[in-house]
């Protein structure tokens, strides 16, 4: 699990000095990386999943990797009331119901246009919230004002001795 949490780490610190394109100003520099397995907290004794958070993130700038998905659309307009980043992007289609630390709700006060989709992951820039939020569809207990979106591209971060693949 450390490996993981190292390597998420160095993936999300490697945009500053990326050529991604942002859809906003905003100083990616000033926010910190948080791989996902770092919003879930194991305390000793703690049964219920909605108390395994971390709490020390609360009201933090900060930058996730993920998926975008749509939780409830309106189908004649193709408008979505709501949207959920995830660390998987068939959060939909997961075996048994996700962690609520696994399902981040999207507050988007900025309009920035979000896309949906199992091919492209983005980088999620933000102020985060922890705060409890139970829909029909899903459980989370964090909230992501979002500030900016970019894409992630894998072939940014891939080693030297992968690049010549």
């Amino acid at each position: 699990m450390k490996v993981i949490q190292t390597i998420a780490f160095l993936a999300l610190s490697a945009i500053s000095s990326s050529s991604f394109a942002s859809y906003e100003s905003v100083s990616h520099n000033d926010y910190q990386a948080l791989p996902f397995p770092q919003l879930h907290v194991e305390s000793a004794g703690e049964t219920n999943p909605l108390k395994k958070i971390n709490k020390d993130i609360d009201g933090k700038e900060i930058v996730l990797a993920g998926w975008f998905t749509k939780t409830w659309m309106d189908a004649e307009n193709n408008d979505s009331y709501n949207w959920v980043f995830a660390n998987i992007p068939t959060i939909c289609e997961h075996t048994g119901i996700p962690m609520p630390t696994q399902v981040i709700l999207v507050e988007n006060p900025k309009n920035i246009k979000l896309v949906a989709s199992e091919d492209q992951p983005f980088y999620a820039f933000g102020k985060i919230r922890v705060e409890q939020t139970i829909d029909h569809i899903y459980t989370s207990t964090y909230t992501l004002e979002l500030h900016d979106v970019i894409p992630y591209d894998a072939s940014q971060h891939k080693s030297e001795s992968n690049k010549s693949e």
